[in-house]
């Protein structure tokens, strides 16, 4: 009867216990489809994905992303994401979070994306880059209004369209590196 006890008190332990868990893999229950590709057998290779909210984007990743809530323009916010799933297991995705400037100025729009990858698609070349101090020992590449750094094996590059290539650009980029470090 002991044993009984003790076994049930132990499984009901490991329930419980367990009840915070959040799962590690890629949960693309909430997500709609919006491209597919196949193979020559019919199976589909890759699916992309669009988020009905970004939290939903951010709850459906294995890993976890913080986005920067300060951006160098004024914006709506962050367009619902896109998620691609390159090898249709979820293993390999490549996230698309991007935030557009609430001025309307058709000649010269601010776009801000972020792409995030959790596979090695760091810039090859390193020469054509200024390497960059952030935030907790993090290096970045900087390149022309592109910073590209990596945090636990997760990759980032963001980018802004329509700023100009200054020392300003740079610092924004930078200040919206460390906000996600």
């Amino acid at each position: 009867m002991k044993k009984l006890i003790f076994i049930s008190v132990l499984l009901l332990s490991l329930l419980f216990g367990c009840k915070g868990y959040k799962e590690t893999a890629f949960d693309p229950s909430k997500l709609n489809v919006i491209n597919t590709a196949w193979d020559e057998q019919g199976n589909e290779t890759y699916i992309q994905y669009e988020t009905p909210t970004v939290s939903d984007g951010i709850e459906a990743l294995p890993f976890k992303i913080k986005l920067p809530q300060t951006l160098p323009f004024e914006t709506d916010g962050y367009k619902p994401t896109i998620i691609d799933d390159l090898e249709n297991d979820g293993e390999k995705l490549l996230v698309t979070f991007r935030a557009y400037s609430k001025e309307e100025n058709p000649d010269h729009p601010i776009i801000f994306k972020i792409r995030v990858y959790n596979f090695n698609m760091f810039p090859p070349q390193p020469k054509y880059y200024d390497e960059v101090k952030l935030k907790n020992g993090v290096i970045g590449k900087y390149s022309s209004t592109n910073l590209y750094f990596q945090i636990d094996n997760i990759e980032y590059h963001i980018h802004i369209f329509g700023l100009p290539d200054d020392e300003n650009s740079r610092k924004e980029l930078i200040n919206i590196a460390n906000q996600m470090i």
